[in-house]
């Protein structure tokens, strides 16, 4: 492999690629079999978090049971929950309408539920399997484009 054919597979793939996935691409690019290339590096591309809409957080809250804990809690006084709630209510109102797992204090609030026991580690599981989305499989034809330029073979 050159290095500006690795160079080519690490643009299409937006990451660098594994030692392994080297060792298995190499074999088949004397072959130029760039189906078995997108496969290869398709299976290594990791799933992406992004922000879930505040109904998918209700919808698992209602599925993992944890709406149930979180609202009595909420009814009975618990700042904690009054809390989460509120942040919800505002992400719907007057933000986006998403909640971004990912940010700090979503993090925070998260995980100090989990400790008072308003959230169950399955129910946060599920919050963040939800928020899991695999990357769009890169075409061959993408691949082969990157490396005929390359290659030499391709000008765009």
């Amino acid at each position: 492999m050159t290095p500006e054919q690795k160079a080519a597979l690490e643009a299409v793939a937006g990451r660098e690629l594994t030692a392994q996935e080297y060792v298995d691409i190499d074999a088949l690019l004397s072959i130029r079999n760039d189906v078995k290339i997108a496969d290869i590096i398709n299976t290594g591309r990791p799933a992406v978090v992004q922000s879930i809409r505040v109904e998918d957080v209700f919808d698992v809250l209602y599925a993992s049971g944890d709406y149930m804990t979180l609202k009595a809690a909420q009814l009975a006084g618990n700042a904690l929950a009054i809390m989460a709630f509120a942040v919800l209510a505002d992400a719907k109102t007057i933000g986006p309408g998403t909640v971004n797992l990912t940010a700090p204090v979503t993090v925070s609030l998260l995980d100090q539920l989990v400790a008072a026991e308003l959230l169950s580690l399955p129910g946060n599981a599920a919050l963040l399997a939800k928020a899991n989305v695999r990357q769009p499989a890169i075409h061959y034809t993408t691949l082969s484009d990157a490396l005929n330029v390359a290659e030499g073979r391709l000008t765009l």
